[in-house]
């Protein structure tokens, strides 16, 4: 995987969280380059998930 810091920055701005009604925050799925990432970055989507919903 080869992408420029803008190509990172745009495709990590595609990750969508949406806040409940009741205050719960569901993360939407990842893509494969957004997976692949986060890897590189030695983060995982669990991380992400529990960041998320701690936040």
């Amino acid at each position: 995987m080869s992408l420029s810091k803008a190509g990172l920055f745009l495709e990590l701005e595609k990750i969508k969280v949406f806040l409940m009604s009741d205050g719960c925050r569901l993360l939407n799925p990842l893509t494969k380059t957004q997976r692949a990432i986060f890897e590189t970055c030695g983060l995982s989507e669990d991380a992400l998930k529990q960041y998320v919903a701690n936040k």
